[in-house]
C-alpha cells in the first residue's frame, strides 16, 4: 500500500512551515543553510512520531530548555536557541 505510515499531523506540517520560512523569510530551499533551531525542531517531530501533538509539544520544550541551560551555565545563549524555546513557548511545537 503506498502512502501507508506517511501521514503528517498538523503540527508536523506547521513545524515543517516554520523551518522552511525561518531564514530571512525565504524558503529554506533558497538558504545555503538552516539555523540550528531548524534541525532541532525537525528532530523533535522525527522523536514524536506517534506520540500525539501534545507529546511531541511537550519535548520540544523539554529539550529546548534542556539546551537553554546547558548554553546558560556556559555563560552564553545563542540566538538560535532562544528562537527554539521562543518556537515551543508560543505553541508551534505541535501543541498548546
Amino acid at each position: 500500500m503506498a502512502g501507508v505510515g506517511l501521514t503528517r499531523t498538523t503540527g508536523q506540517s506547521k513545524s515543517r512551515r516554520w523551518v522552511a520560512t525561518k531564514r530571512d523569510g525565504r524558503p529554506a530551499s533558497e538558504t545555503v543553510r538552516r539555523s540550528k533551531a531548524a534541525h532541532v525542531v525537525c528532530l523533535v517531530d522525527a522523536l514524536g512520531n506517534g506520540l500525539g501533538p501534545e507529546r511531541t509539544a511537550a519535548v520540544g520544550r523539554r529539550i529546548a530548555r534542556l539546551i537553554a541551560d546547558a548554553y546558560a551555565e556556559r555563560g552564553r545563549v545563542p540566538r538560535w536557541v532562544g528562537e527554539l524555546v521562543a518556537h515551543y513557548a508560543r505553541g508551534d511545537g505541535h501543541g498548546p
